[in-house]
């Protein structure tokens, strides 16, 4: 075993995982700051917990589709240029 080429990689791997790790908690806490609290809870189990749309409408008491306008509107929103 080439203990350098080892330890290079396993260098990369660590600052690939501290770099998404990073990236995973800045999306939360972006989600966290979503002032309507419907929204927040909508993207909270969307794209951190990967719960489908049709599901989160079921919890939520709501249709698929308001869901899924909720997200898109608030994207709009936020990412409008």
């Amino acid at each position: 075993i080439d203990w350098d080429r080892y330890d290079q990689i396993k260098s990369q791997y660590r600052n690939k995982i501290r770099t998404l790790e990073e990236k995973c908690y800045a999306i939360e806490e972006y989600i966290e700051n979503i002032s309507d609290s419907v929204t927040r809870r909508i993207f909270r189990m969307y794209f951190l917990e990967g719960k489908k749309q049709r599901e989160i409408g079921r919890l939520t008491h709501m249709d698929q589709s308001v869901v899924s306008r909720k997200i898109n509107d608030f994207l709009k929103v936020a990412y409008k240029t």
